[in-house]
Order: C-alpha cells, then sequence, then structure tokens
C-alpha cells in the first residue's frame, strides 16, 4: 500500500475547526472570521481611530462652511475643506472595511460638536489658523497611527501592522500638503490680494490630490 502523506497542519485545522463550531451564528460579539493573529487591544485603537477620522471630518466641514460664507468668500479654501473631510469620511470606511474582513467589531465613539469658537483668539488671518489647526490634527493623527503599529507589531499582528502603515503613508501626504499650502499662507498673510490668488488657484491644485484620494467628485466641473 502505498504511503500517504500526512496533510499539512492537519492539527492546526481541526483545532480551528472546533473553535468555529462554537461560535453561535447570530452573536453579534462573536465572529467565525476572527483573525488569529488579531488581539482586542488593536482592534480597539482601529475603532479609536474611526472615532477621530469621524470627529476630524466634522471640523473640516465646519471650516468649509465658514469660509463659504458670503462675507468670507472664499470658495477655494471651503472646497478644501470640504475635499479633506470627505477623505477623512473614506478612509474610515476603509478602516470599517479591514475590521469586518478580520471579524472584528466596529463600535462608533461619541462624534463631538466642532468647537464654535475655532477661529477666535486668533494668531493670524482666519485662513492661516484654518491650515495650521489642520496640520495639527494630521499629526496628532500620525502620531496615534504610529502608536498603534507599534502595538500590532508587538502582538505580532503583520496584517494590522501592513493596513497602519498604509494608512500613515496617506497622513503623511495630507501633512505633506496642509504643510506646503501653510507655508505660502504664512508668507502672504498680510497681503489679502496674495489671499485671493491663494484661494482662486487651490482648487486647480486640489484635483489631483482629490483623484488620488477617491473624492475626485466633489470637485466642480469646469
Amino acid at each position: 500500500m502505498a504511503h500517504l502523506e500526512m496533510f499539512p497542519c492537519m492539527d492546526e485545522i481541526k483545532e480551528e475547526v472546533q473553535k468555529i463550531h462554537q461560535v453561535r451564528i447570530g452573536d453579534a460579539s462573536a465572529s467565525i472570521a476572527r483573525s488569529v493573529a488579531a488581539s482586542d487591544e488593536v482592534d480597539k485603537l482601529f475603532n479609536v481611530a474611526i472615532t477621530f477620522n469621524r470627529n476630524a471630518c466634522a471640523l473640516f466641514q465646519s471650516m468649509s462652511a465658514f469660509f463659504s460664507r458670503d462675507n468670507v468668500a472664499l470658495p477655494g479654501v471651503s472646497l478644501f475643506f470640504k475635499v479633506i473631510s470627505q477623505v477623512e469620511t473614506n478612509d474610515s470606511l476603509l478602516i470599517m472595511d479591514f475590521m469586518a474582513k478580520r471579524g472584528a467589531k466596529v463600535e462608533f465613539g461619541p462624534t463631538a460638536a466642532p468647537p464654535s469658537g475655532w477661529m477666535t483668539h486668533k494668531e493670524g488671518s482666519d485662513v492661516v489658523v484654518a491650515f495650521a489647526k489642520t496640520l495639527a490634527v494630521f499629526k496628532v493623527q500620525y502620531k496615534k497611527l504610529n502608536d498603534h503599529y507599534l502595538l500590532a507589531q508587538k502582538s505580532g499582528d503583520a496584517h494590522a501592522q501592513s493596513f497602519i502603515g498604509s494608512c500613515m503613508n496617506a497622513v503623511s501626504e495630507k501633512i505633506r500638503v496642509v504643510s506646503h499650502h501653510l507655508t505660502h499662507l504664512k508668507l502672504v498673510e498680510s497681503d489679502k490680494h496674495a489671499i485671493k490668488e491663494f484661494d482662486r488657484r487651490l482648487p486647480f491644485e486640489l484635483e489631483d490630490y482629490a483623484m488620488a484620494a477617491a473624492v475626485e467628485s466633489i470637485i466642480p466641473s469646469r
């Protein structure tokens, strides 16, 4: 009789089959797709990231509404904040999709109202203040992602590390774009004509960024 090779990893497969049968279908607290490398601590920080993005989105929508007002009249700047608010929404959806693939449970944290006095006690022009606050948001976001990555690394969760790394690359691009604009604005903030020219040109510069972020549909057709 020919020698039959043992199916590879059979003991591990049997163990996983037992775990799958122990999960009661319809139990919202359990999952048959749960990643074997996933940890509750790493997934908790994914939910924190979703909440952070949703709050950032609300802040950027508030900024967009401010600059679209008739007595502010900076439609290009308003469009910029509309675009990045949509990017934050898309990013939170990407995290939710990733968690669903891993059998993790998505939990929404509270979404706070944007600060009503975010333009008070100005350090400079309204535009400079808005872009400075935006840059600060993205730098904090990057730090939180870095901490998340280190936790996933410590937990031996290579899948989470890869995903978080891609998120960090995306935030790095946001930081680059906003810091570029902020540097220019700080140089010309006392020149109202230069600010208006910046506002006029901004939508043209946004097109490539919006396309890369897959939110080009909100850029007005020309």
